[in-house]
Parts: structure tokens; C-alpha cells; sequence
């Protein structure tokens, strides 16, 4: 990749020029250990209230002020499908919330869904310091909003005030292959194709090169990509598919039948070390400016523990 790319990158990141000085960059090669896990050890546990939905936590063990991510799962996936890249992502210094949908098969209209996200994320807001571990707290003007397929749906349209609105700002946004529909067509409400996404920050895509009936492609990762207008990176792991970001799913797991019906790769772990990695590389440069990771992963895909396609950027 050329120097003028990675200075798209960095003007991305809003940095200064001087980090995007092609010495400077040469300086701060990443080593890659974005891949393992950090240095936090981290607790999870579960946050049952009426009227609220279940909420699953990851958070660093050690005293501290971290940034709080609001992850929304899958269509009929559960959150405890997640913990490898859950763990891995806590393990860096933040603090995340996967509430836990209900999915039906007949509806095909996520309003209600965002609706609860929308609740949950106030409800975090206000209530979430009683129940973290003693010494633990939450930055809320370092907000992450993160989703994967249905949940990447979610996550868009919350930022975007659709159906909802959130009483404080995002400070950024991150989509594991986001989905707007299926192959049977756009669902509700709809996210592409009625205006163009523009975003006040910086936001991450992770998509896939399996397609197929799991991710198909006028509703899939590509098109939030070339809907959003505002700054934003996709990454493409060109082996994986549209579920390859779980758990290794155990032989009896009712969760398989979601896995077995998409396009996939064996085994999952480097992608789910990949997904985690990249995520944290790009929230350190967005919320703290350590860009050494995340320029490395534009500008050197091969140094990934996947096969990446060409990174997409756009600049405003």
C-alpha cells in the first residue's frame, strides 16, 4: 500500500501530520500482539432487571475508568456465543454489554429491537455504576456502539436516530458484517438506500468474503461501506464468512443449526483473533490516538493472522 493511503488513514483518525510522515510510521510498526489476549484479566457476569433486557458484562478485573461498549448480537444468536472476542476486546481496558435479544422467526421488523437497545443503553447510563465490581467504572463520553449482522443493523440505526434516541453521543461505531435484510429482502426499519450515512466519528466495518444466503451482498458489510459518506474503514477477511466471528460451538449446541447454514471457514479462532485485534487497534486510535496498530493493519494487511482483501477507506 502507498504512503498517500496511509495518510488517508491517518486523516481518518484525525491525527496531526507529523504521525502521518512516512518515517515516522516506519518507526511504529505494530508487532502484532493486538492478536493476543491483553493484559486485563476479566470477570463476566450477568444483570437481570424487569422490564430490561438481559444483559450479559465483560470488565476488566483491576481498578479503573474504562470505556463502555454496548455490543447487540445476531439474528436468534446468544450472547454467550461471543465471549472469545467479548474476552479479548475486555482485555484491553474495556468494559462491555451485550444485552440479550429474543428473535422470532416471523418478525422481520427490527423497530422493537432497537427500541430495547435504545432502553438498555439509557438504563446503563443511569444505573450501571451499582453493579460494576468495586473500583470499576465506566467512561460514558468513550461510548462504543458494536454489532454483528441483525445487531450491526441495530447498531447503525441507533446511530442514526432511527426508531430511537440516545440521550448522549456515540464516540464511535463498529459493524461485524452488518445486515440490512436477507435473501428474501430488505427488513424493517430500513438503514441503506433511503439517505446516505453520515456519522460525526469515525466508524469500523469488519465484513467477509463467504457470502451467500447468510450475508447477502446489496444488504450485507458492502453496502453499509458504500452507503456511509462520513469516515469509515472495512476490513475484509477474505476465507471467512458471516458467522465465523463466534465461539467454537460444542457438538449438542442448539446454536449450530445458525452456523452449519452459512458459508465458513475451519478453524474460527484467527478470525476471532483478527476481529478482536483490529477492533481494539481501532478504538485505541480513535479514542486515544495510539495509531501504530491500526495504520499497520491498512497498511500491511499481510501482517494479519488472515487473509485480507485490499482495505476499503473512505474519507469524507
Amino acid at each position: 500500500m502507498d504512503i498517500e493511503k496511509v495518510a488517508r488513514v491517518c486523516a481518518l483518525l484525525v491525527l496531526g501530520c507529523i504521525v502521518c510522515s512516512e518515517e515516522v510510521i516506519r518507526q511504529h510498526v505494530y508487532d502484532g500482539s493486538i492478536y493476543d489476549t491483553g493484559s486485563f484479566n476479566v470477570s463476566m457476569f450477568t444483570i437481570n432487571q424487569r422490564r430490561l433486557l438481559p444483559l450479559r458484562v465483560f470488565t476488566p478485573s483491576s481498578n479503573g475508568t474504562f470505556p463502555l461498549i454496548v455490543f447487540h448480537h445476531g439474528t436468534f444468536l446468544k450472547t454467550r456465543i461471543y465471549t472469545g472476542i467479548l474476552t479479548h476486546i475486555a482485555s484491553y481496558g474495556y468494559v462491555v454489554v451485550a444485552p440479550q435479544r429474543s428473535d422470532s422467526f416471523w418478525d422481520t421488523n427490527a423497530t422493537r429491537d432497537i427500541e430495547d437497545a435504545a432502553r438498555v443503553i439509557e438504563w446503563l447510563l443511569g444505573n450501571f455504576a451499582a453493579f460494576l465490581p468495586a473500583g470499576v467504572s465506566v467512561n460514558v463520553g468513550k461510548l462504543v456502539n458494536m454489532g454483528h449482522s441483525k445487531g450491526g443493523k441495530i447498531a447503525f440505526a441507533l446511530a442514526l436516530n432511527i426508531k430511537a434516541n440516545i440521550s448522549v453521543p456515540f464516540a464511535t461505531l463498529v459493524g461485524l458484517d452488518p445486515m440490512d435484510g436477507t435473501k428474501l429482502g430488505q427488513t424493517q426499519p430500513r438503514v441503506l438506500y433511503d439517505a446516505p450515512i453520515v456519522f460525526q466519528y469515525p466508524s469500523l466495518i469488519i465484513g467477509t468474503g463467504l457470502s451467500g444466503a447468510c450475508s447477502p451482498a446489496r444488504y450485507n458489510h458492502g453496502g453499509f461501506f458504500n452507503q456511509t459518506r462520513s469516515m469509515v474503514v472495512d476490513l475484509i477477511p477474505s476465507e471467512y464468512g458471516h458467522m465465523d466471528f463466534v465461539d467454537d460451538l460444542g457438538t449438542f449446541d442448539g446454536q449450530r443449526v445458525f452456523l452449519l447454514a452459512c458459508k465458513r471457514k475451519s478453524p474460527r479462532k484467527p478470525m476471532r483473533d483478527f476481529t478482536a485485534g483490529a477492533v481494539v487497534a481501532f478504538l485505541r486510535a480513535v479514542l486515544y490516538n495510539v495509531t501504530d496498530a491500526f495504520v499497520n493493519i491498512v497498511r500491511n494487511p499481510s501482517s494479519a493472522p488472515v487473509l485480507l482483501q485490499e482495505p476499503l477507506v473512505h474519507i469524507a
